[in-house]
């Protein structure tokens, strides 16, 4: 209570009491952390020991998860989200091919939706159809590092382009100090306006823990130049 989604649902409740409703509910994506192999002795489900060695103990606690999660999230009674699918959280596809397509099934008959966030290069990024997700946001990972070339930003656009992919907006708090991670900021907003994406393309985004809070608190007019930039490009998304 208070926290995460509920805090969520208690800020737009709070809002509405002020007239202040959103057009719609706000959707909300649920992580599934991934069952990893080497776990021989992860716990004990319906009276057995799993071993995470075992393909089928693998599948069995990814169901144990969503209908756990689908439970909590149905005794919640939340008023002002809903819940669209899962997440899984491993970004490359290597540790769970085997299980990928039986996970999507069973959280697709629950009517829900099956999400990733390959980072550029990871394997299996290309065939997301293919495990069962709805649907693929390309990492660039252009922004974490200042020497990182160009080529990696205009490369994970492309590579979305030609896997039908979506894509991940990413920067986080050193932008505010740092003129090179601004510099980088402003790449992402460049690329995906010339790409196409703000017009065209699910964006997830990446801000590091809580970069958009620090710039909206910044009295730094370029800083909040920035976060104008984006937000308005956002606004403009959601009507």
């Amino acid at each position: 209570q208070g926290k995460a989604l509920h805090a969520l649902d208690d800020v737009l409740d709070s809002l509405a009491l002020l007239n202040t409703t959103p057009v719609r509910k706000r959707k909300v994506v649920l992580t599934l952390p991934e069952p990893i192999k080497k776990l021989t002795n992860w716990g004990e489900l319906n009276g057995q020991q799993l071993n995470f060695q075992n393909t089928a103990d693998r599948i069995a606690a990814c169901n144990w998860f969503i209908e756990t999660a689908l439970a909590k999230w149905q005794a919640a009674n939340f008023k002002h989200i809903e819940l669209m699918g899962f997440y899984w959280v491993a970004e490359q596809n290597t540790g769970a091919v085997e299980i990928l397509p039986t996970v999507a099934t069973a959280i697709h008959n629950k009517q829900k939706r099956f999400y990733w966030i390959p980072y550029y290069g990871a394997a299996g990024a290309g065939n997301w159809k293919d495990m069962g997700f709805d649907i693929a946001y390309q990492q660039p990972n252009y922004f974490f590092d200042l020497s990182s070339p160009y080529s990696i930003l205009t490369g994970a656009i492309q590579f979305a382009k030609d896997h039908k992919m979506a894509l991940e907006m990413e920067f986080d708090s050193r932008l505010i100090t740092d003129a090179g991670y601004r510099q980088k900021y402003t790449d992402y907003i460049n690329e995906f306006g010339n790409a196409g994406a703000w017009d065209s393309l699910p964006v997830a985004y990446y801000e590091g823990g809580r970069a958009w809070l620090d710039m909206s608190l910044s009295t730094d007019p370029e800083i909040k130049g920035l976060q104008k930039r984006l937000a308005d490009i956002i606004v403009k998304r959601q009507l």
